[in-house]
């Protein structure tokens, strides 16, 4: 990189073009924001370097080669969290790879939701489970908001956790979360009942009848077992709610992400166990993304 044009090669404001038009050809819904994520981590740029006017900063052959490359990748439909391994989550930045979800902006709102429900709880020795915790974003996350809590992150999938421990570990809270390989909540022992205050868990679902028409940047990027819940999207949950009473701790509370318009089944199983609904909360589309439920309240 530097600031001598030669003959033949692009300028950062030329490449930056280039791959806006690609992008945009090959239909990518956010070329524009695309572009400059495979520019600023292919070549290790920074945002100012797209604000202060050194838009005429060239490249080798072999860095415009990169470019090219990670391009080709993302117009193919790999989301460019897959091309470079990392997806910034709750404004941390998480490894990822094949054996893990992809962490979206939405699931953010469940991270949100136990943020503002435990305010008044910041500094306490909250005991928090994530079921298919997946890469550890959510739990991870929480531990950083709640500086004196622990957590239990599980998974049925030993490459998820082994993700899930990589980014405990890069992020600093490692000594604080443990990591348990279990179907749903098969593996817990009786010493495990009652002991968490919160239960979170972002589950699979999708209705495995629609599966197949999700975009291209899902169905062939994330793990099927992280997607598909059941036959109408609500397996998981069948499992999961009846199950609060016997994990939470007295004044203990659930966090589930559902899917769009999943919010009147959930309800419906919530009302059928001594629990109650306390909050849906609602993504930045206005969609209703987050449950909140505490036990033994009715």
């Amino acid at each position: 990189m530097n600031n001598q044009k030669k003959e033949g090669q692009k300028t950062l404001e030329a490449l930056y073009k280039e791959l806006i038009q690609r992008l945009t050809v090959s239909d990518i819904e956010s070329p524009v924001l695309d572009a400059r994520l495979i520019l600023m981590k292919t070549l290790k740029l920074s945002h100012l370097d797209f604000i202060t006017g050194e838009k005429d900063i060239t490249f080798s052959d072999e860095e415009s080669k990169s470019v090219y490359q990670n391009l080709e990748l993302r117009c193919q439909g790999m989301p460019v969290s897959r091309i470079f391994g990392e997806r910034e989550f709750w404004g941390l930045p998480f490894f990822i790879n094949e054996h893990c979800l992809d962490p979206r902006p939405d699931t953010e709102t469940l991270v949100e939701a136990v943020v503002r429900a435990y305010k008044t709880q910041k500094n306490e020795p909250l005991r928090i489970v994530d079921f298919g915790t997946g890469s550890g974003c959510i739990l991870i996350s929480l531990l950083h908001e709640f500086p004196n809590a622990t957590g239990l992150a599980i998974d049925i999938s030993t490459d998820a956790l082994l993700v899930a421990q990589k980014n405990a570990q890069i992020l600093g809270v490692e000594d604080r979360m443990d990591v348990l390989c279990s179907d749903w909540t098969k593996g817990l022992n009786q010493d495990e009942m009652k002991q968490f205050d919160i239960i979170v868990s972002n589950p699979p679902y999708i209705e495995s009848g629609i599966m197949p028409d999700l975009p291209k940047e899902v169905i062939h990027y994330d793990p099927h077992c992280a997607l598909d819940g059941g036959k109408i999207g609500l397996d998981p949950y069948k499992i999961l709610i009846p199950q609060m009473n016997f994990l939470l701790k007295s004044k203990g509370k659930t966090f589930f992400e559902i899917g769009k318009g999943q919010e009147s089944e959930i309800i419906r199983l919530v009302e059928n166990t001594d629990a109650t609904l306390e909050e849906l909360h609602r993504d930045l589309s206005g969609i209703i993304r987050v449950v909140e439920i505490s036990c033994g309240d009715k």
